[in-house]
């Protein structure tokens, strides 16, 4: 990557806000402290912090030690599992082909199925929430915002598709693997962001209707 030259006072600034993440952590470790006070990367990061076009990739976020404002790229449908969750008929028109969601495929918003999109967008009361009930719920909002937005003709972009593969797949944090730079508490705070994001520039094709506050059966 090419990096553009930060004026003395911007790279005094940018210097100080990476500083400021690292001095809650007990300090930097020297090992990266040269990489990330670099010019280039100083220069990187306030070109992304200044960008609107996608989501700070998760590496980025994990070298600066925090995530930054959720930003994403235009014709990128975001919905929160809240969303998903009151509107069956709507989830249901992108479940096909099935969403790949932490090893699950999912296929149906039939609560009683171990396949169903509604169950793992809905909290369950009758056990205390967990990281990783949270982790799925946000994972499966995120594929739905990825699938329904393919489907009216966006595009979420690389970043998104990456956070999704570090965090929802197969072999990913969800599922228990061991991913470097990449937790369960990161994930959930990224993917929420990224569900939360809007304005967006597309349109849902099929009725969105009024939310169904009885759709996950509480």
């Amino acid at each position: 990557m090419n990096h553009k030259t930060l004026s003395p006072i911007r790279s005094k600034l940018a210097t100080a806000v990476i500083g400021s993440f690292w001095s809650l952590l007990g300090g930097m470790p020297s090992a990266i402290a040269d990489d990330v006070l670099s010019p280039g990367y100083l220069a990187e990061t306030v070109s992304i912090l200044a960008s609107d076009s996608a989501i700070l990739p998760a590496d980025q976020c994990h070298r600066m030690a925090a995530p930054p404002p959720a930003r994403i790229k235009q014709g990128c449908l975001t919905r929160s599992p809240s969303f998903w969750a009151s509107r069956p008929a709507l989830t249901a028109g992108y479940l096909q082909p099935a969403l790949e969601v932490c090893g699950m495929s999912l296929d149906t918003v039939e609560l009683g199925h171990e396949t169903s999109a509604l169950a793992a967008l809905c909290p369950d009361a009758r056990v205390p929430d967990s990281q990783s009930t949270q982790l799925v719920r946000q994972c499966t909002a995120a594929s739905l915002n990825v699938a329904a937005s393919l489907a009216e003709g966006g595009n979420c972009g690389k970043a998104a598709t990456l956070l999704l593969h570090h965090c929802c797949s197969e072999n990913s944090v969800c599922t228990g693997a061991t991913v470097e730079n990449y937790n369960i508490e990161y994930c959930i705070t990224a993917l929420d962001m990224f569900n939360h994001s809007r304005p967006d520039t597309l349109n849902f094709s099929k009725p969105v209707g009024a939310p169904d506050l009885g759709a996950c059966g509480v």
